[in-house]
């Protein structure tokens, strides 16, 4: 919660500009047909939702890791935990760019597996391995971003339009 107007200001600004990028990478999908003629085909629904939350999630990875400059030399913890960050972001965005612009069907496995390692499996590495002690707040932030990821490589793995967009691997 922004404790002041000028970080509230900040976060509309932030989101404005997030939902401007998310935008234009949807109006560019668009021109990239899907693999099948079959419908609902195409980047919109949960497949946009999906997509825009990894890409989200890229810039949130990619802001951590920005901090990486106060820990080098200390010797701490945190900066691998910002290494860690570092890729994190890299692989939401390769899955965000991958369902917006692949169309073939290895692009749903390659995603899957980009969430999958760069949510739960990073956090889990940088939560239990790196930080010493787990706070209660990073068990909730834990099992939200696990909810959130499974049921994200669900859209991806199962649904009908992630089929019909990038094809169905046999």
């Amino acid at each position: 919660m922004p404790s002041n107007l000028q970080e509230f200001f900040g976060l509309i600004a932030f989101f404005g500009f997030a939902a401007l990028v998310i935008h234009s990478l949807w109006q560019a999908s668009k021109r990239v047909p899907p693999a099948t003629d079959r419908l609902p085909a195409g980047v919109d629904g949960a497949l946009l939702i999906v997509a825009g939350l990894a890409f989200l999630a890229g810039i949130y990875d990619a802001a951590a890791a920005a901090l990486a400059y106060q820990y080098v030399g200390a010797g701490d913890v945190f900066a691998a935990q910002c290494a860690l960050n570092a890729f994190g972001a890299a692989l939401f965005f390769y899955a965000s760019i991958r369902l917006f612009f692949g169309r073939r069907p290895r692009v749903r496995a390659e995603a899957a597996l980009s969430i999958a390692v760069a949510g739960p499996l990073l956090e889990a590495t940088g939560g239990l391995f790196l930080a010493g002690t787990v706070a209660a707040d990073w068990i909730g932030w834990f099992s939200l971003l696990c909810t959130v990821s499974v049921w994200a490589i669900w859209v991806i793995l199962r649904s009908e339009a992630s089929r019909n967009t990038y094809g169905a691997s046999n």
